[in-house]
């Protein structure tokens, strides 16, 4: 019932109307909004990067174009340490993004190329949703993230990031592609990845 003038249009209204938004489920007090597909997602994140100049090194956008390459190779560890160029370059110090894990995984998956790799977040399938698979022609690379806070040390969220791949099948499917899954663990304190490891190797399969 807000009125459509340009000048005092409310925010949520003016999404809804250039389809950034779309009406999900509305009760005659509420109704609830949310982003229509990851392309809108992406240029909303991409948006809000732009707005908080947030963005790596040249030099390390390039070597972004490497990523189908590594994923191929199985080089869990040059994409860590470039996640963490990416983080460290293009994360301003006074931001807050460190203290929330889909942050972090919104901000590495908006720089991932589309060239050469299929990339998603929050992939479903019926036990859960990955927080991000990177996929080539021969590789499918699921990446789950845990967050260090207070009671909850990099050993305890590794060891639940490993589980969670591991007992929700992240990743498993029929596409007969070599599968790699990895967990990464943020540090709010050191502002960084902290540490990852890798679960076994497979061809996919339910």
């Amino acid at each position: 019932m807000s009125k459509s003038d340009p000048d005092k249009i409310p925010m949520a209204m003016l999404l809804t109307q250039t389809g950034y938004f779309t009406l999900r489920k509305y009760t005659r007090k509420i109704a609830r909004l949310v982003i229509p597909n990851d392309e809108v997602a992406e240029s909303l994140l991409k948006l809000m990067l732009d707005i908080n100049h947030l963005s790596p090194s040249l030099v390390t956008q390039g070597k972004l174009e490497g990523i189908p390459d590594m994923v191929n190779a199985g080089d869990v560890t040059g994409i860590f340490w470039l996640f963490n160029t990416m983080l460290c370059e293009g994360i301003s110090a006074n931001a807050k993004a460190f203290n929330d894990e889909n942050s972090i995984r919104d901000f590495i998956y908006v720089l991932l190329p589309r060239d050469g790799i299929i990339k998603s977040r929050e992939n479903p399938n019926a036990k859960g949703f990955s927080d991000l698979e990177i996929r080539t022609n021969e590789v499918k690379l699921v990446i789950e993230f845990k967050r260090i806070r207070d009671g909850y040390p990099l050993k305890s969220a590794m060891k639940d990031a490993l589980e969670q791949l591991k007992s929700r099948h992240y990743g498993e499917t029929v596409q007969n592609l070599r599968l790699i899954r990895a967990a990464m663990v943020i540090s709010p304190e050191d502002r960084n990845l902290a540490d990852f490891k890798v679960l076994e190797e497979y061809t996919d399969r339910i």
